[in-house]
């Protein structure tokens, strides 16, 4: 059984889902609401036929999960022709890939304000390098890409709970609507997803292996500091599975956590990694770049997150600041002037008004996974009758309703384990996900940005309801 402090923590994790589900509902109105409802009891019936069934061979398993996920994602690619015009962050990606892979002087860019721009455009060019760059290429790798996201997420469940746990985790991600529509377009998130769900599947490998020698745990650490250095530099997270780690480990009975001095040899060798890898790509962006990099992106999301009259989302007024600050070239002067008119911000709204805008902001960020049309509209490369109308908004509701549902399977998922325990690594997940609740509070509010917890929750909500079915036929 889990230690009190575990307990505290699915408790707070079920208490967040819960809001946010309920948040996302209200947001959307009710066709979002009914859209989560009917997903809800497919979810619940799923798991029990899945549960119910004879446990199928791994193979069997994992072509199922490739097919549920190309197949989806091939029809949004050819349902969706895109073009790369647009002055906005897919087609910069797009195009500063095409400059690395060519070797011709870059396109006027701002990775030098937000690095991770320049290392996802940097792991882009591989691919243009080899095949060209052109539209097709970009897509056939994102394609990959979440096909070995749905695999790795089906290795990890599988690896904690059996196949058919395993296959009910990755069908969570394989037909999330949001992210098989993301499939047309140039950006990170495919990276970022498939780089996450590494670092669970190794996660749930050296869990099963158990505690090791300090040199194998020197060892994992340092695997596991790459994947999460990789991950920090196409999308700056990295510190919440981090922090999930550490609290994971805290939260752990005592008898069954891995010796303080293991323990303390795996997590140096991550920091030491992560921390290191990450000055050193400082350094390599300002030689490719040649100017000064800011060492810190985040100034403009916590800018654009307190401003209230926008209701935390990007908006003009703080981009021509943010600009503005940093056009001496003078970061951490750039960085303090920003800093002070966030905390003036949120002192001016007082408690009540602060609440409020975070709640409006969480509303916005989880519950707006329809913000991918929005990208598809904006990148389409015709007038596309699936992009309007009623057809727009069911699409939108599902979207926005798939995710409410999956939160409310979270919630569930975390109430069932206060009763009967579970695993370390399904606990990194659930803290993971809380983990970036608490940042959406402070950031720019986007509903893209909530995508990168899609792993987690696959990986948290069959940990709950499997483990209940299983109870169920024991006590049978």
């Amino acid at each position: 059984m889990d230690g009190v402090l575990t307990k505290i923590f699915c408790v707070i994790a079920a208490a967040a889902g819960l809001a946010l589900s309920v948040m996302a509902c209200v947001s959307g109105g009710w066709l979002v609401l009914a859209a989560a409802a009917v997903l809800v009891i497919v979810g619940v019936a799923a798991a029990f036929a899945i549960g119910k069934a004879r446990e199928p061979k791994p193979l069997a398993a994992a072509l199922i999960v490739l097919a549920l996920t190309l197949v989806p994602r091939v029809a949004a690619v050819l349902a969706f022709p895109v073009v790369t015009a647009p002055v906005h962050d897919f087609g910069t990606y797009f195009r500063l890939a095409g400059c690395f892979a060519g070797g011709t002087a870059l396109i006027k860019n701002s990775a030098h304000l937000f690095p991770h721009m320049l290392w996802f455009s940097e792991a882009l060019s591989v691919p243009f390098r080899v095949f060209g760059s052109s539209v097709a290429v970009y897509q056939v790798g994102g394609l990959v890409l979440s096909a070995v996201t749905a695999l790795l997420i089906f290795g990890a469940v599988k690896t904690l709970r059996g196949a058919k746990a395993g296959l009910f985790g990755a069908l969570i991600f394989a037909l999330c609507p949001s992210a098989a529509l993301y499939a047309p377009l140039c950006c990170g998130e495919h990276l970022a997803l498939a780089l996450l769900s590494l670092v669970l599947f190794l996660l749930a490998r050296f869990y099963k292996a158990g505690p090791k020698p300090v040199p194998v745990m020197l060892a994992r650490g340092a695997v596991l500091g790459v994947c999460l250095l990789a991950l920090e530099l196409i999308r700056p997270v990295a510190i919440v599975p981090v922090i999930a780690v550490v609290l994971a480990w805290l939260a752990a009975d005592a008898k069954k956590r891995p010796a303080f001095g293991r323990a303390l040899a795996l997590l140096l060798a991550l920091l030491v990694v992560l921390i290191g890898g990450r000055q050193l790509s400082l350094l390599g962006a300002e030689s490719i770049l040649e100017r000064p990099v800011a060492r810190s992106s985040n100034s403009f999301t916590l800018l654009a997150g307190s401003n209230a009259e926008a209701s935390g989302a990007w908006n003009a007024e703080d981009s021509a600041l943010f600009y503005s600050a940093v056009e001496s070239g003078d970061f951490r002067a750039a960085d303090r002037q920003i800093r002070s008119v966030v905390v003036s911000r949120y002192k001016a709204l007082g408690p009540v008004g602060t609440v409020k805008l975070m709640a409006v902001k969480s509303a916005h960020t989880w519950g707006n996974q329809s913000s991918v049309l929005d990208y598809l509209i904006m990148y389409s490369a015709r007038e596309n009758a699936l992009l309007s109308g009623k057809l727009l908004k069911a699409q939108a509701a599902l979207c926005n309703g798939y995710f409410a549902a999956l939160l409310l399977l979270f919630a569930a998922a975390a109430a069932l384990r206060v009763k009967r325990g579970g695993t370390a690594p399904e606990l990194v997940c659930l803290l993971g996900v809380l983990g970036f609740a608490c940042m959406f509070l402070l950031s720019e509010a986007a509903g893209r940005y909530s995508l990168i917890a899609l792993p987690l929750l696959a990986a948290c909500v069959p940990g709950g309801f499997f483990a209940k079915i299983s109870l169920d036929k024991r006590r049978r």
